[in-house]
């Protein structure tokens, strides 16, 4: 039996993205059979770019916006899907196969999730290029619970931003942590590694998306990472910590960076050590009553 596929998509204002975004996913070599979209009250045309594309839509206040919650909500509205992929609304396909190869690794019924590989925007600056070199190498890989031994972190990584859950296993693990106001996703693929899932990173399966974050952008999202950790130390400590990702990170920063120029160098570690702090300060749940509002 063939497995049903449904596609979720969190909007809030996407109107200039959404033309290249389902021009994208109508080119797929595979159609999903269902597209839900959820609409935090968007102000431009985008819920009428949806309906006009023939997506389901449904529409909730921004207030009840959360990346667990609602992805969670989808999950819930798809329950006639077997497997769900969850996008985001800047992250466009330019490969029309790229829901084929990912979709494909659930031939193996022990793989729960699978992710694709994150390509930069045309217009990314050095530090998103770095990051999506980083995150997303040419090799693809499945990970298991062992993995979390010999790779660390690295195996419990996955990103929303392009990723497919097996509906079954998601649930059966009491799906995304709808109190987190971060990292859902790994959340998700740590718990299914400790179940006995396997999670995949499709390097094949390509995406564009990046983003050249500020300062104060940065800050928040290693904030936001550190404070999960503090909400669930358990992912660090099957993991083995977070100190050895950090330092593969600056390791891979500075060389990328070094070949750019000396100011780049320089200004890498700089937010280097701003993401430390912030990473630190969100551990410690320092400033949680605005960035974890």
């Amino acid at each position: 039996m063939s497995l049903r596929v449904g596609l979720f998509l969190p909007t809030l204002n996407a109107a200039l993205w959404l033309p290249r975004w389902i021009e994208g996913v109508r080119q797929q070599t595979v159609q999903p059979d269902r597209i839900l979209v959820i609409d935090s009250s968007s102000e431009d045309n985008t819920v009428a770019l949806c309906l006009q594309a023939g997506f389901e839509v449904h529409t909730i206040s921004r207030q009840a916006f959360s990346h667990g919650g609602t992805r969670m909500e989808a999950i819930n509205r798809l329950g006639t899907c077997d497997i769900v992929i969850c996008m985001t609304q800047d992250a466009l396909l330019d490969d029309p196969s790229s829901f084929s190869h990912l979709i494909a690794v659930f031939d193996d019924p022990i793989i729960a999730a699978a992710y694709g590989r994150q390509l930069p925007h045309q217009d990314a600056d050095p530090l998103a290029k770095q990051a999506r070199q980083f995150n997303y190498p040419a090799e693809g890989h499945v990970s298991d619970a062992t993995a979390l031994r010999t790779r660390g972190l690295r195996a419990a990584f996955c990103s929303n931003s392009y990723a497919a859950w097996r509906r079954s296993s998601l649930i059966a693990i009491g799906g995304f942590d709808a109190l987190l106001p971060f990292a859902e996703d790994m959340y998700a693929s740590a718990t299914l590694l400790t179940r006995g899932w396997s999670v995949a990173y499709c390097a094949n399966a390509t995406v564009r998306h990046s983003h050249n974050y500020g300062i104060r952008e940065d800050f928040q999202r290693y904030w936001l990472t550190g404070y999960t950790h503090r909400l669930h130390p358990w992912i660090l400590t099957i993991a083995g910590g977070a100190t050895s990702e950090g330092m593969k990170l600056l390791r891979h920063r500075l060389a990328y960076l070094r070949r750019v120029g000396m100011l780049a160098c320089m200004h890498g570690i700089m937010r280097t050590a701003i993401g430390w702090i912030a990473y630190k300060l969100g551990r410690a749940g320092i400033l949680s009553r605005w960035l974890a509002a």
